[in-house]
């Protein structure tokens, strides 16, 4: 403690200082330190209110499509069981125990395709958008990249940083593609990548085939992190992202 009280004694008196002689400095440093507090502030309020909408009067039973709960409400016994379509959901259903075994399904697949008709698989929206888009995805090409360098210096909270990507989309539709900025902590030797945060671009200027998505990235902490700018098909209609094997990085 008496070195604690001695150091910040030192560093409040050095500090003065220096602001005095270099006032100019002292006000950048002030507005940083008053923009880094704002931001933390509406970080801080953003999780709480997150956090009280999640365990308020909103419960996985009425957010989850289909869910099927059990009678207990102990956590320390209660299971829940993940199964894939409607099919799985009923036999699980069947043979689970209501006492303490609850379900919750997730989307299965769009079609039986070995088993419909030609007809019938060509009229799925879903599939024939997955079709079009596969086959053109090699034609889309990466035209243009504008990026801010903040995996090679320490950013600033609250400053926006500018993404622009401009693609040849070929014969497909704006809507067709996604373009994401994915921002991860800076890795060490033998560490695994930990996504902090990502964000979507949008559509910012369409002339012909070339489409530029653009994007203001503002952080909500200091640090240097790695960024890559992540290009996907994309489809309003899937609970997920197409990204499984058509994935390209700017």
């Amino acid at each position: 403690k008496f070195v604690q009280e001695a150091m910040t004694d030192f560093l409040r008196s050095q500090l003065e200082v220096y602001f005095i002689e270099n006032p100019q400095d002292a006000q950048r440093i002030g507005e940083q330190v008053l923009i880094n507090k704002r931001a933390r502030e509406n970080a801080e309020k953003t999780r709480l209110n997150i956090k009280k909408k999640l365990t308020g009067s909103m419960d996985v039973s009425n957010r989850v499509q289909k869910f099927v709960p059990c009678r207990t409400k102990d956590v320390s016994r209660s299971e829940l069981y993940i199964v894939e379509g409607d099919s799985a959901l009923g036999s699980v259903k069947m043979a689970r125990d209501a006492e303490f075994q609850a379900i919750m399904p997730v989307r299965g697949k769009i079609l039986n395709c070995l088993k419909a008709d030609y007809g019938k698989i060509f009229k799925s929206e879903i599939i024939t958008d997955l079709l079009k888009v596969s086959a053109a995805w090699n034609n889309v090409k990466l035209v243009e990249v504008k990026r801010a360098c903040i995996d090679t210096a320490a950013i600033m909270v609250g400053e926006p940083y500018h993404f622009e990507v401009t693609l040849d989309i070929a014969n497909l539709q704006p809507k067709d593609i996604g373009v994401e900025l994915v921002v991860a902590k800076q890795l060490e030797y033998g560490q695994s990548t930990h996504v902090e945060t990502s964000a979507e671009l949008k559509v910012s200027k369409a002339v012909g085939n070339l489409v530029t998505y653009s994007l203001d990235y503002v952080p909500e902490r200091t640090g240097m992190f790695d960024v890559a700018l992540r290009i996907f098909p994309k489809n309003a209609k899937l609970p997920h992202r197409m990204d499984f094997a058509l994935v390209k990085w700017a």
